[in-house]
């Protein structure tokens, strides 16, 4: 696979958005691409159209402003693209749609606008990457708690009010929620969920795999060939409320395609920031 993009859904939550995006921005492999699908964010600040120096060239990029505002912050370190529609209500399954049309990437990996990657999360999955595979990894589940810890301390330093990104201090946060030892500690008083699927030893994680035949979160960390999605016509669009639209596009490239979803613990690990569940 030549070339990866990553596609990141986002609605109204600006905060979140900078903090995944300052997570791509110290991945441990940087040759990949990001194209946010916004399914018609708004956040009070206005929609219009803004002109970017990003990494590649200009791009003139039109959706939400307060969107817009913290991918400007990143537009020099990350390869980004921004994809935005009206809100006419849920319709993840056409922005990602419309996202997967303007990208000439070979290897497809979605994943949304609440989830942290881990520094290794491209690089596994470029590893990881087959023809014949649906590629999925582990999230692990922060606590409101410590979602908070996470985000008020990295806002200190990069508000999306500003156009200064600290990133050594997102740095050390960052690397306390992916140390495998600490999460477990922290799983035990329920501060988060899922942490054992962050082992990596060997013996370990694979038994673990083969007891609870693991595939991992399929809409939040899922990756596949571009030719694939292509071929089955994409996400299904008759999705206009939330949930299904991941296992409907699953199953079908699992009949259509013969393709096998496969997951690894410790692999392409993301962390998913806490929220009230939406409906």
């Amino acid at each position: 696979m030549s070339k990866t993009e990553i596609f990141i859904t986002t609605y109204n939550d600006p905060d979140y958005l900078n903090l995944v995006l300052a997570g791509y921005a110290h991945q441990s492999d940087k040759d990949f691409s990001i194209c946010i699908a916004d399914d018609g964010s708004c956040c009070g600040a206005g929609i219009n159209s803004i002109k970017l120096r990003c990494k590649k060239g200009t791009r003139e990029l039109y959706g939400c402003l307060a969107n817009l505002s913290v991918i400007s912050k990143y537009s020099k370190l990350l390869d980004i693209n921004y994809v935005w529609h009206e809100d006419k209500g849920f319709r993840r399954s056409e922005i990602l749609n419309k996202a997967v049309k303007s990208s000439v990437a070979d290897w497809l990996v979605f994943t949304d606008g609440d989830c942290i990657p881990h520094e290794n999360f491209v690089r596994d999955h470029k590893a990881l990457a087959s023809d014949t595979k649906i590629i999925t990894g582990p999230r692990v589940d922060l606590s409101l708690k410590l979602t908070d810890r996470f985000t008020g301390t990295i806002r200190k330093q990069s508000s999306i009010n500003t156009n200064k990104i600290d990133m050594k201090d997102f740095g050390n946060v960052r690397h306390t929620y992916q140390s495998a030892p600490l999460m477990l500690a922290l799983s035990i008083f329920k501060l988060c969920r899922k942490a054992e699927q962050m082992i990596t030893v060997p013996f370990i994680a694979q038994t673990y795999e083969k007891l609870k035949n693991f595939s991992g979160p399929y809409g939040a960390n899922m990756a596949m060939a571009k030719h694939h999605f292509v071929d089955i016509g994409g996400f299904n669009e008759n999705y206009i409320t939330y949930g299904g639209e991941d296992i409907d596009l699953l199953n079908r490239l699992v009949v259509t395609k013969k393709l096998k979803p496969l997951g690894h613990c410790g692999k392409a690990v993301i962390f998913h920031l806490f929220h009230e569940k939406r409906g």
